[in-house]
């Protein structure tokens, strides 16, 4: 999930915990919401054990709770939902609870109050609070993303700078060419690192904002421009390049596509097997309704359990690397973005094939 978007809430496999002592009021509330086609999974309980027991072993998404029980009321069952899974949507249902007694109930904490007499109310309160407790939690995410994308940004930032910082405060005292000359060096590595760092929050920004602009790309200079910006990577003459492209221009939208194959094949330069020099071979294939590219390296490779993770944001390969996670997640959105897919199949020790394929629509064949 990219953490400034908000996703609509699908209203599928609720868990609902039901505080019912009746079993006739039980089936009566389970036939009225299957008769709205929500589809839940629904859990009968009548007492405070049996509630706080439940909600030890399961997560639950809605609580609907009745106010007449043996040892318990609508007020004690919130007390306990609140302490044990706060954030989960309340809802009393009764036909034995005064409206005064509904209101406090509510200044107490609880979502909605349905009388057992109205009950066509219930479907329609339970899937607004569904939604709004979704989007609570997904916002809460989206922050604690965000916190998250802020501070390992700050952290790829603030390193090269305090490098750049560190070799100028020894340059001052340097006497000797060779002395500078190696520092000079040192500044060059650290500037370049910082200029990655900040091309990186770049393309999440214009990825996320821009609208797709098409225009003729010629390919070939494109990815004469991706290469060159290999070249700011450590160790950047062990990689060797095998451009099989043949396709000379697309109609498309140019910093979007540069974005994708730019961080496909730097993710596959990151990800290189330093046992042995790094080969990635460019492909590009037109077809009657979309061009592919293929990016194809001879890398480290990735775990077959992690293969469903590696579009996600902050996502790396293994524990080595250097990155920050966001290289195949900007790929996938700008991807995205210009209506195309992308797919990924790698094998650990071996290497990693990547295609994007752009629909027609954006392309023209030479």
């Amino acid at each position: 999930m990219y953490f400034f978007d908000l996703i609509l809430f699908n209203l599928k496999n609720l868990r609902i915990i039901i505080i019912e002592d009746s079993e006739n009021d039980y089936f009566l509330i389970e036939r009225v919401l299957r008769q709205s086609n929500i589809d839940f999974t629904g859990t009968r309980v009548d007492n405070k054990e049996e509630l706080m027991q439940q909600f030890k072993q399961n997560r639950y998404d809605i609580v609907l709770s009745d106010n007449s029980l043996p040892g318990m009321d609508a007020f004690t069952a919130l007390e306990v939902t609140r302490s044990m899974q706060h954030d989960v949507p309340f809802i009393i249902v009764s036909g034995a609870i005064g409206e005064e007694r509904a209101v406090d109930a509510m200044k107490a904490g609880a979502n909605d109050y349905i009388s057992k007499n109205n009950l066509s109310r219930l479907p329609l309160a339970l899937k607004r609070e569904a939604r709004e407790a979704e989007n609570r939690r997904m916002r809460m995410e989206s922050e604690k993303d965000l916190m998250t994308f802020i501070y390992r940004s700050s952290h790829d930032l603030k390193g090269p700078l305090a490098s750049i910082k560190g070799i100028l405060s020894i340059m001052k005292s340097s006497v000797s060419p060779e002395d500078i000359m190696d520092n000079l060096s040192f500044l060059e590595q650290s500037t370049c690192h910082l200029e990655i760092a900040l091309q990186r929050l770049l393309h999440i920004f214009r990825v996320k904002e821009s609208t797709v602009d098409c225009e003729q790309v010629l390919i070939p200079q494109i990815l004469d421009e991706v290469i060159l910006s290999v070249k700011l990577y450590d160790n950047h003459e062990q990689v060797d390049f095998r451009n099989y492209t043949l396709l000379e221009t697309i109609h498309t939208d140019a910093y979007l596509l540069k974005a994708i194959l730019q961080n496909v094949i730097e993710n596959a330069v990151r990800y290189r097997d330093e046992s042995k020099r790094c080969v990635i071979e460019i492909h590009t294939y037109a077809s009657f309704d979309s061009v592919t590219f293929v990016i194809k390296d001879n890398g480290a490779g990735i775990k077959k359990e992690l293969h469903d993770k590696v579009f996600d944001i902050f996502f790396r390969g293994n524990a080595a690397s250097k990155g920050n996670g966001l290289g195949l997640y900007i790929s996938k959105r700008a991807v995205e973005k210009m209506n195309g897919s992308i797919s990924m199949s790698s094998v650990e020790g071996k290497g990693t094939i990547v295609k994007v394929r752009l629909p027609l629509t954006t392309v023209v064949k030479p």
